[in-house]
Parts: structure tokens; sequence; C-alpha cells
């Protein structure tokens, strides 16, 4: 993907949703685009992981990120205005999603600061559950999924660093 030489690899891939109107009202689904402060998947927040111990690079580079870990969507509009209303973004992510993530990881022996943090479907469900499954219209899921062509095509820059084709 070509970015603006300015811009991060992040803020590019906030360029190309913002690209998108306003989702319409029968997909039940809102638009956000990384106001998440601290750890947060993408596009809710940035996707990064950082861990002040283990150093201070807050790079938006996702395309030396040695993983990609793809969950299905951000949430609900409720949750993320909750989280968007945090005094401070936090230091450890305490969302059982995110907990239950860490935990795996590290039995894995992956540090989350190797990894992209990304959903499928672009967005927040304005009328569901927390653990319901969005809905969307094949336009909607058409967007979805073309946008994370583009998330992949940044990340397979990292292949091409760490492996001989």
């Amino acid at each position: 993907m070509e970015t603006n030489s300015k811009m991060t690899e992040i803020e590019s891939l906030f360029c190309e949703i913002n690209k998108y109107d306003k989702y319409p009202l029968e997909w039940k689904m809102k638009k956000v685009c990384g106001e998440i402060k601290g750890f947060s998947f993408f596009p809710g927040g940035k996707g990064i992981f950082y861990n002040s111990e283990e150093g201070s690079d807050k790079s938006e580079t996702i395309s030396d990120k040695e993983y990609m870990i793809l969950g299905n969507d951000w949430g609900t509009l409720k949750y993320y205005d909750s989280a968007m209303n945090e005094p401070e973004p936090k230091k450890d992510p305490t969302d059982p999603t995110s907990r239950n993530l860490l935990k795996l990881l590290k039995q894995v022996e992956i540090k989350p600061e190797n990894c992209f943090f990304t959903n499928a479907i672009l967005g927040v469900r304005t009328d569901r559950e927390i653990t319901a499954k969005p809905q969307g219209n094949e336009e909607f899921l058409y967007l979805c999924k073309e946008f994370f062509k583009k998330q992949v095509s940044v990340q397979i820059e990292c292949l091409g660093k760490i492996s001989k084709f």
C-alpha cells in the first residue's frame, strides 16, 4: 500500500476508512476510526500494543509486525462510547477479550508488541448485545472484505523482511 511519506501506516488505513461515507441505517453499524487511546483493536483504536517495560517504540508501523490478530468486530456503540469516556488510557487491558487473548499469546510465547490487532468488520454495532454477531448487508460485508485486503497488503511487507521466498 502506498502511503504518504508524512503519514504512518495506521494513519493511512484510517484515511482509507474515512473515504467511506456514513453507513446506511439499515446496516445497524456505525463507523469508528481510532479514537480509543491506549490498546484497542483496529479500527476502534490503532491496533498496536505498547508495553512500557519492553520498550518505548510507539511507531504506528504495522508492516514490521510478525502477526496479525483478527477479531470479529469492535463491539457495540454503547461499549465504544464507554471506552471513549475513559479519563486516560488503561495501562493494562482489562476487558475479557484482551485479557484472554494476552494470556493465550503468553502461552504460545508471542509478544503482543509483535502483533497488529484488527477486526474483520469495520465499525460497531448500534443495536445489539456485546456478544452478538454483526449484521450488515452484502454491500457492507464486501466493503469490509476489501478493506481487510488493504490491511493484509500492508502486513505482507513484513513477510518479505523475515522470510525468503
